[in-house]
Formats: C-alpha cells, structure tokens, sequence
C-alpha cells in the first residue's frame, strides 16, 4: 500500500473450495501489524510503497480464493501473485506506471518523478546542453575570424 500517515493494517486471509462438502478450508492467515511492515522506494513507480512480509504457501491443485480485509474495509493495496512479469515494452511500462500510480491517487504530473520519465528527459536536455553549447561555440568562432 501506499506509503503515508493514512496507511492501514490489511490483513490477507486464504481458503481452498472443498470440492466434497462445497465448504472451504483456511490455507493462510497473514495479519501484520503495520510496524512490521516495510517501506521499500520504486524509482520506476515513482513513489514509496509500505510491504507485508511475503506469504509463502506450496498449494495442490484446486479452487483458491484470496481475501485482503481492513478493519473498516477501505483502502488502496496491491496484491502481486507470483513471480512479476517483465514489461515487453517502453510504452506498455509508461502505461502501467501511470495505472498504478492512478490507483494511488497520484496526479498524472506525478509521472515526473518516475524514473522511466525522468532517465529519458535529462538526458533529451543534456544533449540539448551539448548541441546548444556545440552551436554557440561555432558561430562565436566564425565571428572572430
């Protein structure tokens, strides 16, 4: 979740469908107190996420369902399941970084500060520095000559 005074504890609680009885079985109950959770910067996103510690649970074949609850059931989280993929492209990564941080409720300005837009800006305007500089160095040379 969203790094901020605002941030609270979820807990995570998962179940197996029980294909005899139709009922479900516990597998995993996480429910962490937010001071153990940990504050972990993403350049890419651009912003600070708080992390619960990783569940792990080898699991058989079966009907699962996940549930992520509050005390008072509001709240913004992210819940990544597996390995995380590879983005295949520039653009696809621009297009979930702006998700993401739209999900958070931060501003499209916000993209500024995501290091997929600001690597690629600075170094527009570093070579930009250089053809500026290249250019008035030429032309104040064939002035003095």
């Amino acid at each position: 979740q969203r790094s901020s005074k605002k941030a609270v504890p979820f807990g995570l609680i998962m179940v197996r469908q029980n294909e005899a009885d139709g009922g479900v079985s516990e597998i995993a109950r996480q429910n962490e107190v937010l001071e153990k959770w940990t504050k972990t910067k993403y350049s890419m996103l651009g912003f600070t996420l708080l992390e619960a510690s990783v569940l792990e649970k080898e699991i058989t074949p079966g009907t699962y369902r996940i549930e992520v609850s509050t005390p008072d059931n509001k709240g913004d989280y992210m819940l990544v399941v597996g390995e995380e993929a590879q983005s295949s492209g520039f653009f696809k990564a621009l297009g979930q970084i702006y998700k993401t941080q739209r999900h958070f409720n931060y501003t499209p300005l916000h993209m500024l500060f995501s290091s997929y837009v600001y690597y690629p800006v600075g170094i527009m305007l570093v070579l930009y520095g250089i053809y500026r500089t290249w250019k008035y160095r030429k032309e104040l040379y064939e002035y003095t000559t």
